[in-house]
């Protein structure tokens, strides 16, 4: 399964240099999801390197096609005004 991830991840076609105002509305988006009181699917980072962690993507896979709950990461709530 790690490798089949891989290759998918691999056959998609490299990200291009995006503008400013794009970055803004993918991490826009990203807040809205991340925020969300119920999220489906997961979110992964790229390490220092700019590798994914397989594993835990393959992991994240299996979580969500049989529907349990994503992995409990800590997650710090936004600042009161």
């Amino acid at each position: 399964m790690e490798g089949r991830a891989q290759e998918t991840l691999q056959s998609a076609p490299p990200s291009k240099t995006k503008s400013a105002l794009e970055n803004m509305e993918h991490l826009a988006l990203l807040k809205r999801w991340f925020y969300r009181g119920s999220r489906t699917g997961e979110i992964f980072f790229a390490d220092e390197k700019g590798e994914l962690p397989m594993r835990r993507i393959v992991r994240g896979i299996s979580r969500v096609f049989r529907g349990e709950k994503p992995e409990a990461e800590p997650v710090n709530p936004p600042p009161t005004p």
